[in-house]
Parts: C-alpha cells; structure tokens; sequence
C-alpha cells in the first residue's frame, strides 16, 4: 500500500490540475493511464513467466504454459491497473 498512495496521489494531482480546463472527462484519464502501464505489464509477464515457469521443470506443454502464461499476464495487467 506504501507504494500505492504516492503514485495515486500524484495521478490525483494531474487530474485536478488537468480537469479545471474541462479538455476530457475521468474516464479518458483513467483509460490514458491503464492503456500506458499495458505494455510494461505484458514485458512484465514475460520476464516472470520466463524466470518461474521454466527453471521449475513445469509441464511444457502448450495447454499447460500457456494457460499459467495467461493467468501471469492477466494478475501484471490488473495489479498495473490497480496502481490508479
């Protein structure tokens, strides 16, 4: 949670700052913010899924990988969206 509050409290700021010029709403914000963290979650989950999966000696089939591939990258997406 420490984390968090700074990154929000920042994002928070922009947004009253930004908003008096009535350019765009909350949501066009909100999406502009998740739709930049996106790629930095996808390199994310590919670097952990790298490092974890396969040193493990996990079942490499492609049912298997890719399901827990999915399941990485879907939990870097949301934590990165949560941030905000």
């Amino acid at each position: 949670m420490s984390q968090v509050e700074p990154r929000y409290d920042i994002s928070r700021m922009i947004f009253i700052r930004e908003s008096s010029s009535k350019m765009y709403s909350q949501f066009a914000f909100v999406v502009s913010i998740v739709v930049a963290e996106i790629p930095y979650g996808i390199i994310s989950a590919v670097a952990y899924f790298i490092c974890f999966y396969f040193p493990a000696g996990f079942n490499y089939n492609a049912e298997r990988a890719g399901y827990q591939f999915l399941i990485i990258l879907i939990d870097e997406v949301f934590y990165f969206a949560g941030l905000y």
